[in-house]
Parts: structure tokens; sequence; C-alpha cells
């Protein structure tokens, strides 16, 4: 890695701790797109998920007040199924189309939601599984495990504290069981350990500062934000895969 390289990376790390900090999701969607144009996807994903739960573990410790693991439990068992799917696709999968699809739907959804839209689950635990399995999938394959859970929290109007603290330990778990999955698969080494812990001062500065931000957000001003924020990221994964296609 080149020190230009290394610097880009450092201040990506920086913003996507300050944005998941601040509304509790979103360093993989910021970050993942934005560091593919430099470096290999094998490379991004298992660094990403490493600075993801040193960020997780920052922000849950300041919202662990607010948690209810009763309400979790189910995004994080069919989370962690969908895992080894992800993995699978990382590997054997054309990345660029799943970038396409992935992204559009994201930004249909999040645009729906934006104008009032709203899933009527009669069980909690279809949308729950829906949502696990679908973000563990995400997570696997691209580090990015938080639209589907932002979008199945914001659905059933969570508060902003607990909507936070149950998606950050949702990543938390999430984030292990990947670790652990690519490690069998020989995707982490040593110099991707390297480079986390390079990366290190920059997440515990961002969610510092994220932290801080978030305090001074309303409950409608968040939710609004979230699913912008959503909207913009799925954007980025599209145009992100548009781009490798045309090359």
């Amino acid at each position: 890695m080149t020190t230009a390289q290394m610097l880009f990376t450092l201040l990506i790390v920086f913003f996507a701790s300050l944005l998941q900090a601040t509304v509790g999701f979103g360093f993989s969607l910021l970050s993942v797109p934005l560091l593919v144009t430099i470096l290999p996807v094998t490379m991004v994903t298992p660094l990403i998920v490493l600075c993801c739960l040193l960020n997780n573990v920052i922000v849950l410790l300041d919202y662990k007040a607010y948690l209810r693991f009763s309400e979790v439990w189910l995004l994080i068992f069919f989370g962690i199924t969908g895992i080894p799917l992800g993995v699978y696709a990382l590997k054997h999968l054309d990345q660029n189309i799943l970038k396409l699809v992935i992204g559009a739907v994201i930004i249909i959804t999040g645009l729906a939601m934006l104008g009032g839209f709203q899933i009527k689950f009669r069980h909690k635990i279809v949308g729950s599984s829906i949502a696990g399995f679908m973000s563990g999938v995400l997570n696997g394959g691209f580090g990015m495990s938080s639209p589907p859970i932002v979008l199945f929290l914001t659905n059933e109007g969570y508060p902003k504290n607990r909507f936070k603290a149950d998606l950050v330990l949702y990543g938390i778990i999430t984030n292990l069981v990947t670790i652990l999955s690519f490690s069998l698969e020989n995707l982490i080494n040593l110099g991707i350990i390297k480079m986390a812990g390079f990366c290190g001062t920059m997440v515990f500065l961002g969610s510092f500062l994220g932290l801080r931000i978030a305090k001074e957000i309303t409950e409608s001003v968040f939710r609004r934000l979230t699913l912008w924020f959503l909207v913009g990221m799925g954007l980025i994964t599209v145009l992100n895969g548009l781009q490798f296609r045309v090359r």
C-alpha cells in the first residue's frame, strides 16, 4: 500500500466512524464503495469489518442502557445464518452485478419510506428473519450489514436510542462471526490486521465526535437523516458497480 492510499484509507475510516457513531450505521456503506476504488475488495471487506467492530463496541458502551436483547436475538440468529452465503458470493459471484442490485433495492426502499411507506408485519418474527438473513448475506459479501436492519427498525418505529443500541449490538455479533468466517477462508492476514491497527486511532476520534453530535439530534430529524443517508449510500453502491462494469 502506498502512502497516498494509506492516508486516503485513514481519512475514510475517520468519516465512516463519525457517521456510524452519529446515526448508528453507515461505516461500511460509506467506506467500502470509496475504498474499493483504490484497493481490492478482498482486502477492503475484512479491513472494514475489523474497524467497524471497534466502532460498534465504542458506541454500545455509550448506549448500553437502552439495549433490549430480547428484541435483537432473532436478527442476530438469522444474520449469522446468512453470512456464509455472503462469503461465498464474495469469492465466486460477479460483485458488480450484486452491487447494482443491492444499491437499487436500498434506494427504492429508502425513498418509499421517506414518502411514508410502511410494511405491516402481522408477525414481527417474519420481518426480523428476513432482515437478519439479508443483512448477514451483505455482511459476509461486502461488509455492509446495516441496510436491511436499518430499514426494518425504521419501519417498526424504534426511538433513536434503542435503534442505535440494538443496531450496534447486532453489528458486534455479526462482525465477530464474519471475522471468523474470513479467517477460515484465509481472507484475513497479518497485513490487514496491521492496517486495522493503524486505522484504530481514526476510529476512536471519529466515534468520539459522532457521539457528541448524536446527542443534539431530535427523533424526527434522526429518522429522516438515517433514511437519506441510506439512499445516498445506495446511490454510491450503484455508481460503484456501474463504474467497474464500464471498465
